[in-house]
């Protein structure tokens, strides 16, 4: 039988010819061990990559872990930083054993050039079954890489350029379902996810800064924004929270 489908996921790699566009990549895992990624380009897809026995390939020589018993949780493009032309592939590699390493691949020499012991170890809970793989959320900017696991729940932060962690995992990550990984949102500056401890957040405080002056007219009358007072005060921005 055709293998069947884990996880698939796009993504997209920088035109080579024009520096503002983009050209969508596909990333699929099947059940035989194999990675695929195809690029769609001028209405033509060609594969990209493949990769037989991902997980066994990937694993560094030096793994102390059997890597018959490893698999990929998902894959995402880190695209080239500043001093550097090179595209990399990175994965999330999980062992049987619980332990999950990130590594990253260079699509131009086709290695690992780097490999991350995650502070992350799969612990299904009691009632799922032995066959049960976790799952993970990835999102990445320029600054920042963002991992929400499943099982347990925590949010992983690093820095994108260095791999290394900017703090401890947020441990007090809230699932919106068993076996489902947090729901984050990042942006070059702020990180919003779900969490469990809302009594541990600061007050949300309204920001002057945001106020408008700006009046509104139509035809029959006239309407000017109204100043808030300090009891309605309902949100604030902050920059930088990770600086």
């Amino acid at each position: 039988p055709a293998p069947a489908l884990l996880w698939s996921r796009w993504d997209r790699l920088p035109h080579p010819h024009h520096p503002h566009a983009w050209l969508p990549l596909l990333i699929s895992y099947f059940d035989d061990g194999c990675l695929q990624a195809l690029l769609v380009q001028d209405r033509n897809i060609s594969e990209l990559l493949c990769i037989p026995q991902a997980a066994q390939a990937l694993l560094p020589p030096h793994s102390l872990q059997p890597s018959a018993n490893a698999h990929l949780l998902t894959a995402f493009v880190r695209h080239p930083l500043p001093d550097s032309t090179d595209i990399q592939l990175f994965f999330v590699l999980q062992h049987q054993s619980g332990s999950t390493h990130l590594l990253a691949y260079s699509l131009d020499t086709h290695q690992v050039q780097a490999s991350v012991h995650l502070q992350h170890h799969f612990s299904p809970s009691s009632d799922q079954p032995a066959t049960t793989l976790d799952r993970v959320d990835a999102q990445i900017t320029h600054r920042y890489l963002v991992l929400s696991f499943a099982s347990p729940p925590s949010v992983h932060v690093l820095s994108a350029a260095t791999l290394e962690y900017l703090q401890p995992p947020l441990l007090d990550a809230a699932s919106p379902a068993q076996g489902r990984p947090t729901p984050i949102s990042l942006s070059d500056r702020l990180l919003a996810y779900a969490c469990t401890t809302p009594q541990h957040l600061s007050p949300v405080r309204f920001d002057a800064r945001k106020t408008s002056n700006a009046s509104f007219q139509d035809t029959s009358r006239s309407y000017v924004a109204p100043q808030p007072h300090a009891s309605a005060r309902v949100g604030e921005m902050r920059d930088n929270l990770f600086d």
